[in-house]
Order: C-alpha cells, then sequence, then structure tokens
C-alpha cells in the first residue's frame, strides 16, 4: 500500500485525509523541534496523502501553541512516486497533482520544491 497508495486495503482507517494527517504529525512535530533547515516528504504515492500533509502544515501553521519560528523556518519538499511520466502510483494525473498543489498553496508558502523519485529514469524526461 506505500507505494500505490491504496493504504485502505490494508489499514481501512488510514484512508482519509484526517487519519493521513496523524500519521505525519507525530514526526513532523518531533523534526520540527530539531530547527531543521528543510523537511522533505519522499515517495508519495497519492493525491490523498499530498492533501493530508498540506492539511498538516496548514493547521500547524494557525497554532497558537508552536513558536513562529519552527513553522517558518523550514523549507518543505514532497517527491512523489510515479508508475510512469504522467500519473502517481494511485493513478492520479500529474497535472491533477499539480493544479491540487496550486489550489491548497498557491503562494507556495508551504510546499517550496516537488520532484519524483521511485520511478524509472525514462520516464523523467
Amino acid at each position: 500500500s506505500e507505494y500505490d497508495g491504496k493504504y485502505h486495503t490494508i489499514h481501512p482507517e488510514i484512508s482519509q485525509v484526517d487519519s493521513l494527517e496523524q500519521f505525519h504529525e507525530r514526526k513532523t512535530r518531533v523534526l520540527l523541534a530539531q530547527y531543521p533547515d528543510s523537511i522533505a516528504y519522499e515517495t508519495i504515492p497519492c493525491l490523498v496523502e499530498c492533501e493530508a500533509i498540506l492539511s498538516l502544515w496548514k493547521r500547524m501553521k494557525k497554532e497558537s501553541n508552536l513558536p513562529s519560528e519552527l513553522l517558518q523556518y523550514p523549507m518543505v519538499w514532497m517527491s512523489f512516486a510515479c508508475r510512469d511520466g504522467a500519473h502517481l502510483n494511485d493513478e492520479t494525473k500529474l497535472t491533477t497533482l499539480l493544479k491540487r498543489l496550486d489550489e491548497l498553496d498557491p503562494d507556495a508558502s508551504i510546499i517550496h520544491g516537488i520532484g519524483v523519485n521511485c520511478c524509472s529514469f525514462a520516464h523523467s524526461e
């Protein structure tokens, strides 16, 4: 499921954005406490996981119990697992992903970079 984004086939409870957000929150908070230069979320196989990560960051930026320097300093990037040159592993079109990223983070205040991994080099052209 980590490769195709079909988490619900193994863990029905993590098929929703909220559950994936909770999954990433614990790890993100541990990393933020170390004042990193950047945080990478890699090998994301599906659109819903991307949405969960963005939702998490939006929520954390609104929280008053986190020092603002923790949420403004690290640069965040996402790397997506792609099945071919046009789709994520869950079959979401890359154009759909990019449109959704633009809708959720239009000024790039959260995500500073994107990339692909776990795909054939032939698909990177």
